[in-house]
């Protein structure tokens, strides 16, 4: 079996899906110029919200950066994104605001990627089975259900 499990999603409820599991790891990609941004969001329960980071360097593990909060399906800034420099005007705020508003209307325009990067949009662990893979949640994960936004 390959060791290749990164893949991409297709259709506003799987990437809906993933993207909201609770630690999922995904780059968004435009098919028009190619540039890309990779996102992690993960959920934090003590204060029911999601957190938003974004890749700000090459170390795929340890350079990324608080961008913002979902909090009762409204992304917003957070004082540390603000002191990282970011503002609502920063592309990667811009993207991910429109992939959140996009997502919350099941339309995902068809001139962008997301791609997974093979762990689970839910407990993190590495995707070995084909439909996993597809869907970017593991067999456990995908029976809990989804808590959308």
């Amino acid at each position: 079996m390959s060791e290749y499990t990164e893949a991409k999603l297709d259709g506003s409820k799987v990437i809906a899906q993933f993207v909201l599991g609770g630690n999922s790891t995904f780059t968004v990609v435009s098919k028009r110029t190619g540039s890309r941004l990779t996102f992690k969001v993960g959920f934090w329960e003590e204060r029911n919200m999601y957190i938003v980071k974004v890749l700000t360097g090459p170390d795929n593990e340890n350079d990324y950066r608080k961008l913002g909060k979902i909090k009762n399906g409204i992304f917003s800034l957070t004082d540390a994104a603000r002191e990282n420099g970011f503002t609502v005007e920063t592309r990667s705020f811009s993207v991910f605001s429109w992939l959140l508003r996009n997502l919350q209307s099941e339309k995902i325009d068809d001139q962008i990627e997301i791609w997974h990067a093979g762990r689970c949009g839910r407990c993190g662990r590495k995707l070995t089975v084909p439909e996993s893979i597809e869907t970017g949640l593991g067999p456990e994960c995908a029976e809990k259900g989804f808590g959308g936004f």
